[in-house]
Order: structure tokens, then C-alpha cells, then sequence
């Protein structure tokens, strides 16, 4: 068996430390740096650590070695490059490259924003070459200075932020070196600072501790994972306290057994700590260094036929071929409660049971895989991810719930089919109406309840717009399909700046000639109705309601409790919204149900006159809200 062509997924990989000899050996005449090594070999020998080190000299003369060839963008970048090509060779589908800014920048004129931008630039044409995904982690080494640990993760905070390409790739944050009783207090505000800009967080410990270093890690900084973490197979009561938290532990055999935190590769707890449940992958820590690859682990996991099996299992979790059987069936929606209890929605409604041929363990594993090809921070401390992505050809919106936040600890996955073009509109009933009123720029709002058809509508009603308009579509996930030429898009985030309400205070500055909001859920409405009230037309948002008329009442209920500075009533929201929106078209089942005409409102009872109603005979009514 070629263990290479097997599909890896690889998390605890040093960039700045799996530097290929010949490359450093370039890099340093490039240079003219001194690394007292006269050719290739003579480098390969110097600086592959083979056998247990005797002392920590020989270790740290390998890595500062290697440290002083990186000393500007353009090897900073080869080296990122070869990383993702090393990867790729060695059968890696996915790989999270970790790489430490003041280690690089020690006792050189180098700025961490050339480091930073270096290694993004490597990976980007790595990954444009290669069939590979990368996701990079910042590392602050607890050994070097504290005060520029912290410079440096604001500065890969403030690239997170900025529309760099590939710079949300930065989505891990970790502390390597000495456990100190002093880190947990120095550098508790930074992971902080970064947990609540949506890193996630992974921190080295328990490689050479003990088992109650990485309790303490996991309390004080919330690690979803830990680097090594291998002294917790002393503890039954720290193992536990892992599993309990759903904490994955990325074990690197070989390199514990160089650094002798283990004394032979036979007495690596990696199986042990597997047979008693805890969760943990496979790593090659600093490959080049270590004169290894990723395959060259393999082995620690016993026999030929175990290793066969994994195999099996791997390539069925990654690849997913029972989910492509399951989505050529006809739905709108697919709902994965468990291996045995799962659903698929219907165009017409009705809802299908299907099984998914795996067991609960695999069950759990599937989903993270999930998460982890999309890129997405899911894990107890962010429970709910909702996100769009590509499968077998067709697109998605996935939702992935957490097991944390369920009593009984079972993960879920719904995934919500969308229209790769825009579906003609005489497949949503009687539209014409609706056609006007997007031709003559009315502002409109369409309602309707989860999986009625409301983002299907507007996508389709977007094929009536004049190409020359501009328009500006915001969306909390990627749904609006839409191949005009003129359109500005925001996808909200999770700061305030990145949030859908001032993402449509920006747009009023763009001169847009229509804006279009994905979803009114908050704050978003109050710019939205402001926009209307300052002579905007052709707006078009969608909001959930249980009726056309319930749609006007949730908006201004919305607005009330939104406003802040506004300070308005809801009877003056309800005059305010009744002057300015138009029309409500209210969707059931794909179809539209009925549409209503905006008359006014009084005493903060809406007037509407019905166009289109499913349950009316054709002819035109006058009502208020509260008729029945």
C-alpha cells in the first residue's frame, strides 16, 4: 500500500521549522549568512535530529540555524510554498501551518507585517497550485519577549480584518515553549482578545509537563485543542476532564520521542490515550528537522491491516460518497439529527427518512471534517456555524450545530440546497404583479417562514433588474446567487464594524441603485427603513413572519427594540414603515400565498389592500391588521 496516496489532514506542523535543506542552504548564500555548512549534505546533516537529543543545545543550534536564513519577504514566502508543496506530495488534503512572527523577527530588521504578508502570499500560490487547503496559526513562544508577543497578535489580528487575500486563512492562535506558572497570567487577555475575534485556539502543553499543566491550559484559555498534551495519559481524572470537554489532542510520536518526553516510540501513549476515548490525530510536528513525514507516523499506530482500515474510514469521512448518494435525491433541505434519524425535504413539502452508514463515533468525526474543509471555528466555545460551500457540483447552505449544546451531546448538520441559476418566476405561482413592481423600483419586502422560498424569490426577481443599475446585496451567508454585473457584496461578520447594520450604512455611501438585505433579524432594519425614508426605491429585504400582514408588525417590532438613538414609538415606527415600504409578498411551500399593498396606517394599525391572495376569491380588500 502507498501510504502517500491515502487523503491526510495534518494540524500541528511548524512552517518556520520544516525548511528543506537545499532551501536553507539557498537561502543562505542568497544572504551571504554563515550557518557553517559548505554544501546540501553537510546542512542535512548538521541539522537533522535523527536519534534522541543528548542535550538542549543540539536542538535549539537546529532550529536557530534555521531561524537566521529567513530574513525577508521573498525566502520568507518560498519557504510557506514548500511548505504547501511538501504537504501536498506527501498526500495531505488539509493542513494547518503554525509559524511564530517574533521568532522569525528575532535580532533582525525585519517588521512582523512583512513576515505575516510573506507566508499568507506562500500558501495563496501553494494553494493555487495545488490541490490543498491551509489554514495558518499564530504562535507566541512563551520563551521570547512578552511585549512583542502581544505587538505581533494584534498585528495578525489587524490582518485577519483586512482584505488581504487569504488573510481570513489566519484562524488559529497558540503559545509554544516553557509552561510557566507566569504565562497563564501574561498572556490570558491576548487569547482572549483573539477568541472574541473568532480565532480559535490551540495552545501547546502537557509535551514534557504534566497532566495538570494542560487542565489549567484548557481552563484559563478555553483550548479546543492542545499541541502534544500526551502527560494527561497519568490522569484518568485529567483524560476525562479532556473527553468531557470535547478537547482534540495533535500528537507528534517521533518528535516526543527526539525531545524524550517519551523514552521509545513503542511506549508512545498515542494508542492508549485512543482506546480510552480521548480524541487525537497524527502529526509530524517539524518534519524537516526531524528528517520525517507525515506517513512515516504511520506506523505507531500498530498493524498493516489497522492501518488498512483506517484507511477505509478515512477516505469515506473525507470524501463523503454516501452524502453524494443521499443529495441525487430530489430536496430542498437535508436534516442530520444521527446515523439513524435523519430527514430530506421535498420540493412539495414532504419529508423522507434516510440512514447515513456510520456509527456515532464516525458520526462525530464526519462533522468536524466538515468543519474543518470549510474553514470553519466550530467547537463548544462557538456552537452554531452557518456557511456557504460547494458539494459534488451543486450549492449549499450548511448549518453545523455543536453536540455542547445539546443535552444528549449529538452534533447535528442540516444542508439547504440552492438553485445554481435562478429559477423562472412562474415557478413561484402568479408573479406578474411582483415583476412590476421590481421594473418601477418598489420597495418590497418578502416574508415567510424558514424554507418557504423567500431567498428563491428575490434571487429570481433579481433577473428583472437593469443591468446598469448598481446593485448592493448584504447577506449574513453566501445565498443570493446572482450573475449581475454592477453588484457590490458584504458578508457580515462577527464584529460590530462587519455587521450587517453597518455594512448598510456604508452602502448609502456607494450611491446604489438598489440595496438588498439577505435577512431583517436586528439591528439591520433600522438603516434599511431609514434608507426607504430618505428616498431610496427599489429596496428588497426578506424577514420572517407567518403572514403578509405579520411581516409589517415584526419589522416595527424590530425597529422599537433596535432603534438606540431613534427613541421612536411603535406607533410612529408603523406610520414610518407604512409610508415607505410598498409592498409584502408572503411565501408558503416556494409558492407566493398573497400579496399586499401598503395603504398607511393609524394609531399604529397597518392598512393594506390585499393584490394576490391564495384564500381570497381575486377581488381586492381593504383591511387592517387586526382583521380576521
Amino acid at each position: 500500500m502507498d501510504w502517500k496516496k491515502l487523503p491526510k489532514v495534518e494540524l500541528h506542523r511548524h512552517l518556520d521549522a520544516s525548511i528543506r535543506p537545499q532551501t536553507i542552504y539557498d537561502l543562505a548564500r542568497k544572504n551571504k549568512i554563515d550557518i557553517k555548512a559548505s554544501s546540501v549534505a553537510e546542512v542535512d546533516h548538521k541539522l537533522t535530529i535523527r536519534k534522541p537529543m543528548k542535550n538542549l543545545d543540539d536542538v535549539l543550534n537546529a532550529f536557530w540555524t534555521t531561524q537566521k536564513v529567513l530574513v525577508n519577504y521573498e525566502g520568507i514566502k518560498r519557504v510557506a510554498f514548500e511548505n504547501v508543496e511538501d504537504c501536498f506530495r506527501e498526500g495531505i488534503k488539509l493542513v494547518e501551518l503554525r509559524f511564530a512572527p517574533v521568532y522569525i523577527a528575532k535580532d533582525k530588521k525585519l517588521a512582523f507585517d512583512e513576515i505575516i504578508e510573506a507566508v499568507i502570499d506562500g500558501i495563496t500560490e501553494g494553494m493555487i497550485k495545488y490541490d490543498i487547503q491551509v489554514g495558518l496559526i499564530h504562535i507566541m513562544p512563551r520563551s521570547l519577549d512578552l511585549k512583542l508577543n502581544l505587538q505581533s497578535t494584534d498585528d495578525i489580528l489587524r490582518y485577519r480584518r483586512s482584505s488581504h487575500k487569504n488573510a481570513d486563512r489566519l484562524f488559529g492562535i497558540d503559545l509554544a515553549d516553557l509552561e510557566t506558572p507566569e504565562s497563564f497570567v501574561e498572556y490570558a487577555p491576548s487569547i482572549a482578545k483573539a477568541k472574541k475575534a473568532g480565532v480559535g485556539v490551540t495552545i501547546h502543553s502537557g509535551e514534557d509537563s504534566t497532566a495538570e499543566h494542560v487542565k489549567k491550559t484548557i481552563e484559563v484559555f478555553g483550548a479546543v485543542r492542545i499541541g502534544h498534551g500526551i502527560q494527561i495519559a497519568k490522569s484518568p481524572e485529567v483524560m476525562k476532564f479532556v473527553k468531557d470537554r470535547d478537547v482534540a489532542l495533535e500528537v507528534c510520536p517521533t518528535s516526543n520521542w527526539l525531545t524524550q518526553c517519551v523514552k521509545t516510540i513503542e511506549e508512545h501513549p498515542l494508542k492508549f490515550l485512543y482506546d480510552q476515548g480521548v480524541k487525537v490525530t497524527l502529526n509530524s510536528d517539524d518534519p524537516h528537522i526531524m528528517g520525517i513525514d507525515l506517513v512515516h507516523e504511520l506506523p505507531v499506530l500498530d498493524s498493516a491491516s489497522e492501518l488498512e482500515n483506517i484507511k477505509e474510514n478515512f477516505t469515506s469521512l473525507t470524501t463523503w460518497p454516501f452524502l453524494e448518494e443521499i443529495l441525487k435525491e430530489e430536496g430542498t433541505e437535508f436534516f442530520f439529527h444521527s446515523p439513524t434519524h435523519s430527514q430530506r425535504l421535498s420540493l412539495s413539502g414532504e419529508k423522507f427518512g434516510i440512514s447515513v452508514p456510520l456509527n456515532e463515533e464516525e458520526w462525530q468525526l464526519w462533522l468536524e471534517i466538515i468543519s474543518l474543509r470549510f474553514h470553519q471555528n466550530w467547537n463548544v466555545e462557538n456552537p452554531f456555524v452557518s456557511f456557504y460551500g460547494d458539494l459534488f457540483g451543486q450549492h449549499y447552505r450548511l448549518s453545523l450545530i455543536h453536540g455542547s449544546s445539546s443535552p444528549q451531546g449529538k452534533a447535528k448538520f442540516v444542508l439547504r440546497r440552492l438553485s445554481g441559476s435562478p429559477l423562472p418566476l412562474d415557478a413561484f405561482g402568479e408573479t406578474a404583479d411582483i415583476s412590476e413592481f421590481v421594473r418601477h423600483k418598489k420597495n418590497i419586502l418578502i416574508a415567510g417562514s424558514t424554507g418557504s422560498g423567500k431567498t428563491s424569490l428575490l434571487t429570481s426577481l433579481l433577473t428583472l433588474v437593469c443591468p446598469h443599475e448598481h446593485l448592493v446585496i448584504l447577506e449574513d451567508t453566501y445565498e443570493i446567487l446572482s450573475q449581475h454585473p454592477h453588484q457590490t457584496r458584504f458578508l457580515s461578520g462577527t464584529s460590530p464594524q462587519t455587521s450587517l447594520k453597518s455594512y448598510l450604512s456604508y452602502s448609502l455611501r456607494l450611491s446604489p441603485d438598489r440595496i438588498l438585505l439577505g435577512e431583517m433579524r436586528s439591528h439591520e432594519v433600522v438603516p434599511f427603513l431609514m434608507a426607504m425614508n430618505t428616498g431610496h426605491r427599489g429596496l428588497m429585504g426578506t424577514i420572517h413572519s407567518s403572514s403578509a400582514a405579520d411581516a409589517l408588525h415584526r419589522a416595527a417590532l424590530l425597529f422599537s427594540l433596535y432603534g438606540g438613538e431613534a427613541q421612536l414609538n411603535f406607533d410612529k415606527v408603523m406610520e414610518l414603515l407604512c409610508r415607505n415600504l410598498e409592498y409584502v409578498v408572503f411565501m408558503e411551500n416556494k409558492k407566493v400565498k398573497e400579496v399586499i399593498k401598503i395603504l398607511g396606517s393609524e394609531n399604529g394599525t397597518p392598512f393594506f389592500e390585499t393584490i394576490t391572495s391564495g384564500n381570497e376569491s381575486g377581488c381586492d380588500d381593504v383591511k387592517s391588521f387586526f382583521d380576521k
